[in-house]
C-alpha cells in the first residue's frame, strides 16, 4: 500500500494509524532518537521536495530515512508524523505537470528563446520533456542547487498531517505588455 509504514522493528512504542490510502507513524520525540532510525539503510531514492515541503503553521518538515526510504517528518501538535516522501512528491509533480501542461505554449515559447533557437526539433524536444517531466523528476531527481533556488523564488509545498498537499505556492513573474 503506497504510504505504509513498516518499522515495527526499528521503533517500540508507537500507534500505526490507517489514514485513507497510508499509514502515519506517530511517536513521542523521548522514545526514538532519529540517528537510531535514519542510520539503518542506504537511501534507494531521495526526496524531491527537501526543504521545501512545511505543514499548515508554515514548519519546515525535515527528511529522515526509514530503511532506505525517505519520509517527510511534518510536525502535528507535538507529534511528529511520518509520511512517505514518494506519497507526497508524486501529488506535488502532478500539480506541476498540470501546471506546466495548461501553460505549454507559453512555457515553449520562454524555454526557445531562452535556448536561442528556434526550429521545429528544440520544439519536439521541449514538448516531449514537458510530457515526460514525471518520470524523469523521480528517475534523475531534483539537484541540491535547483531545490535552493526554487525555495529562493518563493516555491512552497503545504501540506496537511497526512501528507496531503493543501496548497503549492509557485513563483510567478509577470509577463511585460508589448507597447
Amino acid at each position: 500500500m503506497p504510504g505504509e509504514i513498516c518499522t515495527q522493528r526499528l521503533v517500540s512504542n508507537h500507534q500505526n494509524v490507517e489514514i485513507g490510502h497510508q499509514s502515519a507513524l506517530w511517536y513521542n520525540k523521548a522514545h526514538v532518537m532519529e540517528s537510531e532510525v535514519s542510520e539503518v539503510h542506504e537511501p534507494r531514492r531521495q526526496a524531491l521536495f527537501t526543504n521545501l515541503i512545511f505543514n499548515e503553521q508554515d514548519e519546515s518538515a525535515e527528511v529522515i530515512y526509514l530503511e532506505g526510504e525517505p519520509y517527510y517528518v511534518i510536525l502535528d501538535a507535538g507529534f511528529r508524523r511520518h509520511v512517505e516522501a514518494l506519497y507526497v512528491d508524486r501529488q506535488v509533480v502532478a500539480l506541476i505537470h498540470e501546471q506546466l501542461l495548461s501553460q505549454r505554449e507559453l512555457f515553449t515559447e520562454g524555454m526557445l528563446q531562452l535556448l536561442g533557437q528556434d526550429d521545429l526539433f528544440t520544439k519536439a524536444m521541449i514538448d516531449a520533456s514537458i510530457e515526460h517531466l514525471d518520470d524523469r523528476l523521480f528517475e534523475q531527481g531534483i539537484p541540491e542547487e535547483a531545490r535552493v533556488w526554487l525555495g529562493m523564488l518563493g516555491l512552497k509545498v503545504v501540506v496537511n498531517h497526512h501528507g496531503e498537499v493543501i496548497r503549492l505556492e509557485m513563483p510567478t513573474q509577470e509577463m511585460p505588455l508589448d507597447e
